[in-house]
């Protein structure tokens, strides 16, 4: 179990659920992705990939409303017991695949205003649309991986979104590994 940053909110771990590693680096990397996504009081965000919460109740202390999507149950379990026991009460988590989710919130008509995602190494190749197709105004990609970061946001960029800040985070110090933030936001 870990704090998460600037909150009384425990954050659970297990071997078998992904967390970063480097506690130290996660806390300036939560504070660098919450503070580039901005969100407001009353807000509508939308995080993919929430995991354990590790990003999920720093939005929410801002007053946003987060619906947070994972597909691991594990994680979703780690992270429902987090919200239940810091006694949050703006946050839905939804268990389900990022793509699926996404197309039943469009087909639904729902809307959001900014959009946390932090995928796998894979990327998230259909973020374009859903962003475009959510509303969203303004997006902050946590990003492991520079390649899947650069093809989405090209993708995002085609959907009329422009990159406005991009910040790197060592979480693994003398490695060729990193962590990025990025922040997109929507043209019109």
């Amino acid at each position: 179990m870990t704090a998460s940053p600037g909150l009384e909110i425990p954050l659970y771990v297990r071997p078998d659920a992904f967390a970063q590693s480097n506690a130290e680096a996660n806390l300036f990397l939560v504070r660098a992705a919450v503070a580039s996504l901005g969100a407001q009081s009353g807000e509508r965000v939308l995080e993919l990939y929430c995991g354990n919460g590790n990003f999920t109740f720093q939005i929410a202390k801002a007053g946003a409303i987060v619906t947070a999507v994972e597909q691991s149950a594990v994680a979703l379990e780690l992270a429902r017991r987090s919200g239940r026991e810091g006694k949050v009460t703006n946050v839905r988590f939804v268990q389900g695949d990022a793509s699926s989710v996404c197309d039943g919130l469009i087909s639904e008509r729902i809307s959001f205003d900014r959009m946390l995602v932090d995928p796998p190494r894979t990327g998230a190749s259909r973020l374009g649309q859903w962003a475009g197709r959510l509303g969203v105004r303004q997006l902050t990609y946590v990003a492991c991986d520079p390649a899947a970061l650069a093809r989405d946001a090209g993708r995002l960029l085609a959907a009329g979104f422009r990159a406005r800040t991009l910040q790197l985070v060592d979480l693994f110090p003398q490695t060729p590994h990193i962590e990025a933030v990025a922040l997109l936001e929507r043209s019109w």
